[in-house]
């Protein structure tokens, strides 16, 4: 290991690591890839290589997410939590990206004859009608929050709109989601973050239950009826696994998109000359995403527990320890990507981290790449002079996700 590695400070949360990740994780992907954190007690692993191969063995790596957080738990409070926060508990063995197989592709293989690309396209014309609902608002003020006025409200309205939910209720479910997002992202036996988790999901399950079971009783021609009906090969989702699976894609479906779409702005303004290119060459809106997805993609780094004893590039793994893998150091790997710390909107191939790799890969991936698309083209269609109105930006201080606090920009 080199020396100046050993002499890092261990806080991946560190001011200067939260504003440029690569400060920090890129020094580690250079001199040690494979890197034991002592501060968090988990293997740090930075390089592409790496990452894709961990991403690609489930049956050595766990994305058990209960499992990451009963760990976390003295064993003398585990009872004890279990009854007290049964709600989590319930709803964990049903949450697509936080299981293990077979659960993962019971539920998966199911929702994959419901949730298909042609589906997604379908919706392409209502996300331009929100789109351009939205950019109407904001166009009545001289400056506007880009996430406030925006990126939050836009995925909220399109994933209640797929499940043809109401969407004047996005407001109520994100206080829900926002609990939801202090525990499933957290970390710690810190009993205020176990209640925000119970209050959290009971909420988006309680919201969703209902019309679960109303479309139990009278199916419509919509995605959760369909849901219900899907099977593969003899195989069903229970009425519990659609309400949970609905909850997670109200979470899931608006939280990444929302800092996906602000991250993406917050770097093509910050490289004025992309944001031109892009304007002047409205064919490249496709490749822009894909390489705000490598540079600033709304997930940072994914976590996995070993299942058994791994050596890695002369490492040893142990069964129980917690392995980050930092996507977003893995995006920037010059072993795969030419010029990788330029922003390059034309880049191809591309073949990024931003929504994970293996069984696990996102879901939404599809429906996320035609929000953000469709937002860069209205943007730099009506909006060209667009300009970041500050100098300074705050993160929030997440390990596993990439997002700012606020994003002022000026429209004119």
């Amino acid at each position: 290991m080199d020396q100046s590695v050993k002499n890092m400070p261990e806080d991946m949360l560190a001011p200067e690591a939260l504003v440029n990740p690569e400060c920090y994780f890129g020094k580690l992907r250079e001199d040690d890839p494979i890197h034991w954190n002592e501060q968090r007690k988990m293997w740090i692993v930075t390089r592409y290589e790496d990452v894709i191969w961990i991403c690609r063995q489930p049956h050595l790596f766990s994305s058990d997410k209960l499992g990451f957080n009963v760990k976390e738990l003295p064993e003398g409070k585990r009872d004890l939590y279990r009854e007290r926060y049964s709600a989590i508990y319930s709803a964990y063995p049903h949450w697509l990206s936080a299981v293990d197989n077979p659960l993962h592709d019971h539920i998966r293989l199911v929702v994959n004859q419901v949730w298909t690309p042609t589906q997604v396209e379908k919706r392409r014309p209502r996300v331009r009608q929100f789109i351009n609902e939205l950019l109407d608002e904001a166009e009545k003020k001289t400056e506007v929050d880009f996430i406030r006025d925006f990126a939050m409200p836009l995925p909220m309205k399109v994933i209640l709109d797929f499940l043809d939910l109401p969407h004047e209720d996005w407001k109520e479910i994100k206080k829900s989601s926002d609990k939801w997002l202090f525990y499933h992202f957290g970390g710690g036996a810190d009993p205020e973050r176990w209640q925000a988790g119970v209050e959290g999901i009971k909420g988006l399950m309680g919201y969703v239950e209902p019309h679960v079971r109303e479309r139990k009783t009278r199916p419509q021609g919509d995605y959760i009826s369909a849901l219900l009906k899907a099977e593969w090969k003899g195989d069903r989702l229970t009425a519990q696994e659609v309400t949970v699976h609905c909850a997670n894609l109200l979470f899931a479906g608006h939280e990444s998109t929302m800092n996906l779409l602000a991250n993406g702005v917050y770097l093509l303004l910050s490289h004025r000359d992309q944001w031109d290119r892009l304007c002047n060459d409205p064919s490249l809106s496709q490749t822009t995403v894909e390489e705000v997805l490598r540079l600033e993609g709304a997930i940072k780094s994914m976590l996995r527990y070993a299942l058994d004893d791994v050596e890695i590039k002369g490492k040893k793994i142990k069964k129980g320890e917690l392995v980050l893998l930092v996507g977003t150091a893995a995006n920037r790997d010059p072993a795969k990507f030419t010029n990788p710390l330029a922003t390059d909107i034309g880049r191809r191939p591309n073949s990024h981290l931003g929504f994970g790799q293996g069984i696990h890969i996102c879901l939404g991936a599809p429906l996320a790449r035609l929000e953000v698309q469709e937002t860069y083209l209205a943007l730099t269609q009506r909006f060209p002079n667009m300009r970041l109105a500050t100098d300074t930006f705050e993160w929030h201080p997440i390990l596993r996700g990439r997002a700012l606090k606020a994003l002022p920009v000026t429209l004119r």
